[in-house]
């Protein structure tokens, strides 16, 4: 029965488009939108600013004490004080320290990962498409036998590691 149905509403439909049906070339086309929106663009951006950059009205959450790693003996004083009173010092927790890794280590890491990338995921904000990224690749004669090589490994890479020695 829909079987039937579908034949016979398809064999309309092309019945009317071969006799050039004025009001089934009319659904066909695509419409034409001359409207404007009823809201102007200064005022969506006036929305949009004041929607995404709100004040914050609290205030933001600092790092405690409690947080750090402090090893204490039944001697000294809680953490909280301890810090307390290097704040008032001028005293400041140093960095963790983070040593650089070798080119070769980020090239692995990197090609690794481009491998891992799924080719349906989106690009992002760089508009650069994962398939691009991930299958940028031409064969190299590597002992005797061709290898794909992916081209731009030593180039994000070399980008990574001017991040991390300059940040």
């Amino acid at each position: 029965m829909k079987r039937r149905h579908t034949r016979h509403l398809r064999n309309l439909f092309l019945n009317r488009l071969f006799r050039k049906d004025p009001a089934l070339h009319a659904l066909l086309k695509k419409q034409t939108r001359s409207n404007t929106t009823p809201v102007s663009a200064p005022v969506w951006h006036d929305h949009l600013h004041r929607h995404f950059r709100m004040a914050r009205t609290f205030e933001e959450p600092r790092l405690s004490a409690v947080d750090l790693a402090v090893p204490c003996s039944k001697n000294q004083p809680p953490p909280e004080v301890l810090f307390r009173r290097g704040e008032q010092s001028g005293w400041t927790p140093d960095p963790d320290e983070f040593e650089n890794p070798d080119l070769s280590v980020l090239e692995g890491v990197v090609c690794c990962q481009s491998q891992n990338l799924s080719a349906g995921a989106s690009s992002g904000f760089d508009a650069i498409p994962i398939p691009f990224t991930k299958h940028a690749c031409l064969p190299v004669r590597c002992l005797g036998k061709f290898k794909q090589v992916n081209v731009l490994v030593p180039l994000m890479a070399r980008l990574f590691r001017v991040l991390l020695s300059e940040s």
